[in-house]
């Protein structure tokens, strides 16, 4: 514990914003539609060991380790002043999540040891350009608290739902913070909004890469309905016998060898071919019957 007393100098420490927020979308009433501000807000407590008195407050390099320090967050209007207490209640309520982070001993992107604050669940219940408002405390003895630095964000846009760009990739300080167990939302692609333009860029992509999927492969002639079919070197057999009643016995069987044999080059063979139906048919028509009861025959035929 640091501790103070009125006339004392307070210890050299001082907070260092490493990740600006930049878009937020305005907080519904469903957590399903709430997105936190992106990318989430990470403070670094500094100490300056040259102007560190030691005889007061010890070691500085215990600093890091106090788990009596926590880091307190708040939203201000970027035109508000410091005297204006209602506008800061107003936005007080506007700031919902958890506003309050303990310090986390972790590796940074570079592998570094640093001492972070993360705001990994904020979100903003208004639309506006708003800044984040950090102060650090420490509780001393479990009463007095103190305040030892603060600093101020840059603005970041707070959007309607219609004009939200949507979340970015993660960066890479937040993947390295999930990695060493500290809660914060990963997201491995880009969920921007669609609009008409983007809808209309991927139709003309699928497209192209149908056509080009298309080019690629073998052609292949589709027969439509109502189009007739194409015709084989030898006609087909309902057509051949049809032929071959219509000419009385005179055209050639489909499986007549004989002509299979000329027409594809093949050499002749010592079987005989025989036509699928004899060289006449004769048909007789059943006798007419002049009473069904007596079953005669009518002799008038």
């Amino acid at each position: 514990t640091l501790g103070h007393n009125g006339s004392a100098p307070k210890p050299n420490l001082w907070l260092r914003m490493v990740q600006q927020p930049r878009n937020a979308k305005v907080a519904g009433g469903k957590d399903k539609d709430t997105k936190p501000i992106d990318p989430p807000p990470v403070v670094e407590l500094c100490v300056n060991k040259n102007n560190w008195d030691w005889s007061r407050y010890g070691n500085p390099e215990a600093v890091v380790h106090n788990p009596h320090l926590f880091l307190t967050c708040e939203l201000v209007s970027v035109d508000s002043k410091d005297n204006d207490k209602k506008e800061k209640t107003d936005l007080s309520k506007a700031l919902q999540g958890v506003t309050v982070s303990s310090l986390h001993k972790v590796k940074d992107q570079h592998g570094s040891d640093a001492a972070y604050f993360v705001f990994g669940n904020l979100s903003v219940k208004v639309q506006g350009t708003f800044q984040l408002h950090f102060v650090l405390y420490e509780i001393f003895n479990g009463e007095a608290c103190f305040e030892w630095a603060e600093v101020v964000s840059e603005p970041f846009e707070v959007h309607s739902p219609r004009s939200f760009p949507g979340l970015a990739q993660s960066t890479t300080l937040t993947k390295t913070l999930s990695d060493q167990g500290i809660r914060v939302r990963i997201r491995k692609d880009s969920h921007k909004v669609r609009t008409a333009a983007d809808t209309a860029r991927f139709a003309q992509a699928v497209t192209q890469k149908r056509r080009f999927h298309e080019d690629s492969q073998p052609t292949v002639v589709k027969r439509h309905r109502g189009e007739a079919a194409t015709v084989m070197p030898l006609q087909m057999p309902l057509q051949q016998a049809n032929n071959y009643v219509t000419s009385g016995g005179s055209q050639h069987s489909p499986f007549d060898m004989a002509q299979v044999q000329q027409q594809y080059a093949m050499a002749p063979t010592s079987l005989a071919s025989y036509p699928l139906t004899p060289a006449a048919t004769v048909t007789q028509s059943p006798p007419l019957w002049s009473n069904p009861n007596t079953l005669t025959p009518n002799s008038a035929g």
